[in-house]
């Protein structure tokens, strides 16, 4: 059991997206590069001749990196399944794999699953398909996932139609409804001259050593929805284009920029005349019923001595109708191979038919972690969808700060709110009963602020951020009843940032709805109302003596007296040197005082203290109406 389960989880983190795929495993050890690449710096000024007497500097740092980049995690997954196998870690029966990987369908499509080796089981009720001990859990579902290999048409088949008089025949002879029946008929392989010294099939075509000759071959093929991959050999001696009912499948030695009938070969292919180049290429492009393979076929140069053609069209299809997963709604879909004595590893995946929740439309907008007195199990998490259309929160979870994974039917229609809460009995007590709660999470939101971390159902981050109980952060949501606040939620602010919180308007906040007060003018003037407790007196200025990193200095600090819920409005604090060169973005955000009379007393200062060289003596407020 344990070395099942191990390789359960290493199947989901090695591939698919998993954290420790190649593409992954690469990103944080380069995350991890550029965290220290300044020490490096400093690393090699003080050691880099140290071992050799050839210093070493950033240059062989970077070499170093490149060298795991290009060779070592490329080669990492292979070698670690073999590895677990070898350790009796790893089943040597392969799970079976999605025809796509969770996310996004279309209601009523297909699900494709498939495998290599034995039976496939798949449940869609959230069990395994495997029952401890190794059985065969009831509700499971068997299908035979096993793919067979095809030839649609062989190497050498008969009954090719050509064109070899010269004309330039466009682009609509790749079509399947264009009339081939004035052209010529031979079996391939098709041309003159020879391969490697061998005649071709016959007739000789193009006498006149015209650069292009055309082709097509009708084949007829059922259920193309169950062709799960597709190979075009193509032999060219010259260079060919390949189409597959008008698509293009296969370019073989010939330019990537459009060509014509007067186009040549990339190269004379004498040195490697009779070689076959292999093209996979979409299951997509065939169709049931008849399909058409069109080729065009371009000598290398007007003096060549031989030019030919020939092609083997193969695919990989499942074996049996009506083995397709359909999709109406949100399913998660677990499934493992089974060969009659041996399980595979766990291969699961979410699929949901509205818009996945990610970080682009779904954000935590209030947080009420520190109820008054002992009514901790008032606590409440709201988020809300910052989309226009509705979400699925299907296999979402939150996986730090707290426990809680959504359900697969969990829909959030745009611009609406949900509820999390820590005692459904006690959150009922403080607010009632009709307010639009999905569930309890397990434990509880610390009072001293935390790490809150949101998982996608693909496991990628949704958010991942620390609220505070400490200055900038708002200090009434510390016990005084009232709740963090998020300004402006569908801007999708930085969560991390203490400057786009604010407290609740009301005590216990406002669960499940806005408090913020909206700006319904139009003129600069009813924006100053709007956001100012007065206008006429909305900035101050003064100097502050402030600690920072360790030491204290004299800071030029504004403070802006505004309306604790005018959320609509956006705060920007400028500082000057000399009332004409203006700097934003440098002011450091300290936090605000809640005042009796509904206003928030909001501070920044300036970055540098007044003892600074050049210190910021001026500053503004700029304010706007949020869009």
């Amino acid at each position: 059991e344990y070395a099942l389960r191990f390789a359960d989880r290493a199947y989901k983190h090695m591939f698919n997206g998993g954290a420790l795929t190649p593409e992954n495993g690469a990103a944080q050890w380069d995350a991890r590069a550029q965290g220290i690449r300044l020490a490096m710096k400093a690393e090699s000024a003080r050691w880099g001749d140290h071992a050799d007497s050839n210093p070493r500097t950033l240059v062989d740092f970077d070499r170093g990196l490149q060298r795991e980049y290009n060779t070592w995690f490329p080669r990492r997954t292979p070698i670690s399944i073999s590895q677990f196998r070898a350790a009796g870690l790893y089943p040597e029966i392969d799970p079976p794999v999605f025809s796509q990987h969770g996310g996004k369908v279309s209601a009523g499509s297909g699900l494709l699953i498939t495998n290599d080796t034995g039976d496939i089981y798949y449940t869609v009720d959230g069990s395994d398909p495997r029952l401890a001990g190794g059985g065969i859990h009831p509700n499971s579902i068997k299908i035979n996932g096993a793919k067979s290999d095809q030839t649609l048409i062989e190497a050498g088949a008969p009954g090719w139609s050509y064109l070899d008089d010269g004309s330039d025949q466009g682009t609509s002879w790749r079509e399947p409804a264009y009339d081939d029946s004035l052209w010529g008929i031979g079996d391939a392989p098709l041309g003159f001259g020879s391969v490697n010294n061998h005649p071709f099939g016959g007739p000789w075509i193009n006498p006149d050593r015209n650069t292009t000759v055309y082709f097509r071959k009708e084949f007829e093929i059922t259920n193309a929805n169950l062709i799960t991959e597709a190979t075009a050999r193509v032999m060219s001696d010259g260079g060919a284009i390949v189409y597959l009912n008008g698509v293009e499948i296969a370019r073989d030695n010939m330019p990537a920029d459009p060509v014509n009938f007067e186009t040549f070969a990339s190269s004379d292919s004498n040195i490697r005349e009779g070689n076959i180049d292999v093209f996979s290429f979409l299951p997509s492009a065939f169709v049931d019923g008849i399909n058409v393979i069109a080729i065009e076929l371009h000598n290398g140069s007007s003096a060549s001595s031989d030019m030919g053609m020939d092609l083997q069209l193969d695919v990989t299809t499942l074996n049996t109708l009506g083995d397709a997963v359909t999709i109406n709604g949100p399913t998660t879909v677990r499934t493992r191979s089974f060969d009659g004595s041996d399980w595979s590893a766990l291969n699961e995946a979410t699929f949901v038919t509205d818009l996945p929740a990610s970080a682009d439309n779904l954000i935590i907008s209030e947080i009420f972690y520190h109820p008054a007195g002992d009514s901790e199990v008032a606590e409440y998490i709201e988020l809300m969808n910052i989309a226009g259309e509705s979400i699925s929160l299907a296999g979402v979870v939150f996986t730090g700060g707290l426990s809680f994974s959504f359900s697969n039917n969990t829909i959030l229609e745009a611009g609406e709110r949900l509820l999390l809460v820590a005692d459904l009995d006690g959150f009922k007590a403080a607010f009632g009963d009709d307010l639009p709660v999905v569930g309890s999470y397990t434990g509880r939101l610390d009072n001293g602020g935390e790490s809150l971390s949101l998982d996608a159902a693909d496991g990628t981050p949704i958010l991942n951020f620390r609220y505070n109980d400490r200055a900038p952060w708002p200090l009434p949501a510390d016990g005084n009843g009232y709740s963090l606040t998020l300004i402006s939620p569908s801007s999708n602010p930085d969560l991390s940032d203490a400057v786009n919180w604010r407290a609740s308007a009301n005590l216990g906040g406002s669960p499940g709805r806005s408090d913020a007060l909206p700006f319904e003018g139009s003129t600069a003037a009813e924006l100053f109302e709007y956001a100012l407790d007065d206008p006429m007196d909305g900035i101050s200025g003064s100097f502050l003596n402030l600690e920072n990193n360790g030491s204290f200095d004299d800071y030029l600090v504004v403070t802006v007296a505004a309306k604790l819920a005018a959320d609509d409005a956006q705060f920007v604090i400028e500082f000057s040197q000399d009332l004409e060169n203006w700097e934003r973005g440098t002011a450091l955000y300290l936090g605000s005082e809640d005042q009796p009379n509904g206003s928030s007393l909001r501070r920044w200062r300036a970055p540098e203290s007044v003892s600074f060289n050049q210190p910021m003596k001026f500053a503004r407020l700029v304010l706007t109406a949020r869009p």
